[in-house]
């Protein structure tokens, strides 16, 4: 699958037609080369898999999806404290976390700046969230995000040369 069919949906927009198109020339580049190779069936679904599901990506996914969960369950007042909280971070740490041009520790970096300017109430239910609901998966993810990932994804890479 492609698309909305591989997870490419963004758990906190619901958005994917960004990130899927930014991932087309890394697929295509991919398929290419596997196909070279004499790969067929699931070894070339596999590798185009994890072009596009990197150990990164699925790290941030997991972030991305506690994050989402927390705003899930927000109400009213509480959705317009982390909405504050977040657009109060640089535009450059907001525009890649929506558009997904970050690494996973550009993500956690974002995540962290966005606490540290959150209300009591906010922080508190990021920490749950993040601790308590999410536990060693996302307590894994970023720490692993901060320590492992330094370069961002060849498609997002190439097409912020164009920009």
């Amino acid at each position: 699958g492609f698309g909305a069919a591989a997870r490419m949906v963004h758990p906190a927009t619901g958005y994917s037609v960004a990130f899927t198109l930014n991932s087309v020339p890394e697929v295509v580049a991919r398929l290419k080369l596997g196909l070279s190779c004499g790969l067929a069936g699931l070894p070339l679904a596999r590798s185009v898999w994890e072009c596009i599901w990197s150990d990164d990506r699925l790290r941030q996914y997991t972030i991305y999806t506690m994050g989402a969960d927390v705003i899930m369950s927000l109400n009213r007042k509480g959705l317009g404290q982390f909405f504050t909280a977040f657009f109060k971070t640089p535009m450059s740490h907001w525009t890649s976390f929506l558009d997904r041009t970050n690494t996973g520790r550009e993500q956690v970096m974002t995540g962290v700046a966005m606490w540290l300017k959150a209300s009591l109430t906010i922080k508190l239910r990021l920490m749950w969230g993040g601790i308590v609901r999410g536990g060693l998966k996302v307590a894994t993810a970023a720490i692993a995000s901060v320590a492992l990932s330094h370069k961002r994804p060849a498609a997002v890479a190439s097409s912020a040369k164009h920009e």
